[in-house]
């Protein structure tokens, strides 16, 4: 037992250190303007799949799904899942990105029951299951880095891509954040307003400031010294998309939806989310807990909350709401 004692805190140690040096690596990142750090040249941008098929969502409406992807030089490949109308329609499809939690691409839009005369777009991360494990985690930690700063860039970019499609609606364009995607967000709305085509609307669900706290909040690492350590230096490789940095360059109508008993975001940052968020912007509490897939039924719930707030600020058409 002494020997596996001392080995853990001997391995430890070895990770502070080792990520340390990511500490000095990023810190030139955090010296200038995140949003440098976020910015991509111009390089390739090559569509080098697009497979549409026919499905129905949960609620019974006919749909035509497509699946993206998107090879760059720069930002990695970019993949969304895309919920269009059976049915060709006479007006423009307002665009929904979606930036959800655990659920990502087609997976997310399958928890929007009714889509309606939308054309919605689920977000895939660019990272996976072989990213995070693996090899050495050690090893993987300046990929994981460079795929969490890919984010906002894939995100504002396919969106210009889409708005471009002759289906598309190009002024009505809504950004949508839930849980683990909420974090991008603002970084996602600085960057397309950089490349001056803004999101006209947003939707920040079950989020918080300080990428450091709520790692802590979240990573079940003990001993505390080392779960905190751990915490800061992620915050650090992280800083570019660190939320407090790029919320009071927010534009736009944003709704922040949150729980009064939220396990997983820490009151005083989903406080400090609200603080940050300029106007115009509404706040919905909720009494209940974290949003998941363990409580689909809340998921349900702040679905229909977003469709409904987006309904009447008209940034989507109105959908057959299902409670």
């Amino acid at each position: 037992m002494r020997t596996v004692r001392v080995l853990f805190f001997t391995v430890s140690g070895l990770v502070v250190l080792l990520a340390g040096v990511g500490i000095t690596w990023s810190y030139a990142s955090q010296a200038g303007d995140p949003l440098d750090a976020l910015l991509r040249e111009v390089g390739r941008f090559e569509v080098v799949g697009d497979s549409a098929y026919a499905a129905s969502t949960t609620s019974g409406e006919a749909r035509v799904f497509r699946d993206l992807t998107i090879d760059t030089d720069r930002a990695g490949t970019i993949r969304v899942t895309t919920s269009r109308p059976a049915e060709a329609t006479e007006e423009p499809l307002p665009l929904v990105v979606i930036l959800a939690g655990l659920r990502t691409g087609r997976e997310s839009l399958g928890v929007v029951g009714a889509h309606g005369s939308n054309l919605l777009v689920g977000y895939e991360y660019p990272y996976n299951e072989e990213t995070w494990y693996q090899g050495t985690r050690l090893a993987q930690i300046p990929v994981i880095r460079r795929a969490v700063l890919d984010v906002p860039w894939q995100v504002a970019r396919v969106t210009e891509l889409l708005r471009a499609e002759p289906d598309v609606d190009p002024d009505r364009a809504s950004l949508l954040g839930y849980s683990f995607g909420a974090m991008f967000v603002p970084a996602v709305q600085r960057v397309a307003a950089a490349r001056g085509r803004p999101f006209e609307a947003t939707i920040l669900a079950y989020g918080g400031v300080d990428i450091g706290a709520l790692i802590d909040a979240n990573l079940r690492i003990d001993p505390r010294p080392i779960r905190r350590s751990l915490a800061r230096i992620a915050a650090t490789l992280l800083h570019p998309v660190e939320p407090e940095l790029h919320l009071p360059h927010m534009q736009g109508p944003t709704l922040v939806i949150r729980g009064l008993a939220d396990e997983k975001i820490p009151t005083r940052l989903s406080d400090r989310l609200v603080e940050l968020t300029p106007d115009p912007r509404e706040v919905v509490t909720l009494d209940a807990g974290h949003m998941g897939p363990r409580d689909p039924e809340l998921t349900k719930r702040v679905v229909g909350i977003s469709q409904d707030w987006l309904t009447r600020i008209g940034a989507i058409e109105p959908v057959q709401l299902t409670r």
